[in-house]
């Protein structure tokens, strides 16, 4: 209903929109490095387990 109307209301509601977009790829961006971390600290522990494990003769 903003969005039709013309003048402030109508550019101050386009650019809100477009804050919300930019504010989602952020958060989606940075989820996908959380992500990513989170998978690499969990290969690093099973490595240093695994480590760990031949090490002390625990198969």
């Amino acid at each position: 209903m903003m969005k039709e109307e013309n003048g402030f209301p109508r550019w101050q509601t386009r650019a809100w929109f477009l804050n919300v977009k930019k504010r989602k790829r952020l958060l989606a961006s940075a989820e996908n490095k959380l992500a990513a971390a989170v998978n690499i600290i969990a290969q690093y522990r099973g490595e240093k387990s695994h480590d760990i494990q031949r090490d002390s003769g625990i198969s």
